[in-house]
């Protein structure tokens, strides 16, 4: 998986929707619907029902399969918020929370801890989800399932189960997120799980106004010609992100000479940038120097120098990004494969390689190291050094963010 939180992701996916006209709380309504069916379907309606929710969006689940559940008039329903209603930060969970407090007659229970829960004949756990990533469970939720996984109840639980217990059944929305998971199938549109929008931007990271570093790190940019150092200056500087400039010039002899000062430049850059290079020895030994040492830092890498990086170096850093035309496909990946303007050969390209790609053109596509895949319709591809002022942005973004999120908001 990316470094981008699946909570984040769902706040991006909630902007993107509103972006489009999408209603995306009709989604989670449909989830809803389609889990208590399948629950009823396996369960039964002379049951009690207990829902188990976060302040997240996994809560906003768990708040639309009560709703629904009341909807099919099951024998009792009760949903337990295990915090404040006011302490709610998704707007999804607000607004079921909302619609389920003023319009069903399930019984709410709102700032809940353990020893608030009744058991139920069927617990349905709606806590963190994918949310929780590797966080350790907060007490107050840990309490809470350290209380339930002694009931005799049934238990479900949606999404992924929280540690600490193992439910009878867990509900997926997709696809399935854990082994063995029933998948709860909904017709989410194609375009806002195959577009990038403002949701990306919005999540990039900020600097505090009451700190006295107003910088968002710092990138390096690498070339042999100086003619872009004012592009990637005002493309670094719109995200308040320091550039250095290491421009190789033209002789030998001081070549020789500034490959010598390299190494203390990128000790201070998060990010590297790998502009137009010469295909020369002193450039080639000296950019596979970089990237064989210095493995913990971002690179992205555009223009001549793809030329000239062995992407099996590449392929052992951390993060990578190579930006390429679809005009240039057969110049820079000949070697690597006979046929590479179908996305299918390139998403294999990226996970085989471990590096992420943007093949820009009209309509751009963005491929990450794991085979996620995001487009855009592209209309700045025509306008004059579009892939450096991209390839400045990314690497200026990728100093505080994850690399996918980076390349995302780039395109936004």
């Amino acid at each position: 998986m990316t470094n981008t939180s699946s909570a984040i992701e769902s706040k991006i996916l909630w902007l993107n929707a509103k972006a489009l006209g999408i209603d995306l709380l009709n989604y989670y309504l449909i989830f809803g619907k389609n889990s208590a069916e399948f629950l009823v379907k396996k369960y039964g309606k002379n049951k009690s029902y207990a829902v188990v929710c976060g302040l997240g969006g996994n809560g906003a689940d768990g708040l639309a399969i009560a709703g629904m559940l009341d909807e099919l008039e099951v024998k009792n329903v009760d949903a337990y918020l295990i915090g404040r209603p006011v302490s709610i930060e998704n707007e999804v969970t607000k607004l079921i929370y909302k619609k389920l407090f003023e319009f069903s007659n399930v019984t709410i229970h709102y700032d809940s801890y353990a020893k608030d829960i009744e058991q139920p004949d069927v617990l349905i756990e709606a806590l963190v989800g994918t949310g929780l990533e590797k966080e350790v469970l907060n007490k107050r939720y840990k309490d809470v399932v350290a209380r339930f996984s002694h009931f005799n109840s049934k238990i479900v639980a949606v999404d992924v189960p929280c540690p600490h217990y193992s439910p009878d059944t867990t509900l997926s929305l997709m696809y399935p997120k854990v082994e063995n998971a029933e998948v709860i199938a909904i017709d989410i549109p194609a375009e806002l799980e195959k577009y990038c929008g403002p949701g990306e931007k919005e999540f990039l990271w900020k600097p505090k106004r009451i700190s006295h570093k107003a910088k968002n790190g710092q990138i390096i940019y690498f070339s042999t010609d100086s003619k872009l150092n004012d592009v990637v200056n005002k493309s670094a500087s719109s995200y308040e992100t320091s550039a250095a400039l290491f421009n190789f010039e033209s002789s030998s002899e001081q070549k020789e000479v500034k490959a010598k000062a390299l190494d203390s430049l990128i000790e201070e850059s998060d990010s590297i940038l790998l502009g137009d290079t010469e295909e020369d020895l002193i450039s080639y030994a000296t950019i596979n120097h970089l990237i064989s040492k210095y493995r913990n830092k971002t690179y992205v890498v555009f223009g001549e120098s793809l030329s000239i990086v062995q992407m099996r170096s590449l392929s052992e850093v951390d993060n990578a990004l190579i930006i390429i035309d679809r005009l240039d496909l057969q110049k820079y990946f000949q070697k690597e494969h006979s046929k590479v303007n179908q996305e299918g050969v390139l998403k294999r390209f990226a996970v085989e390689k471990k590096i992420n790609l943007i093949l820009v053109g009209t309509s751009t596509i963005l491929i990450n190291k794991n085979g996620e895949t995001r487009m855009v319709k592209n209309p700045k591809v025509l306008e004059n050094n579009y892939k450096a002022k991209l390839a400045a942005t990314i690497a200026s973004y990728s100093t505080k963010n994850d690399l996918w999120l980076s390349m995302r908001a780039g395109m936004s």
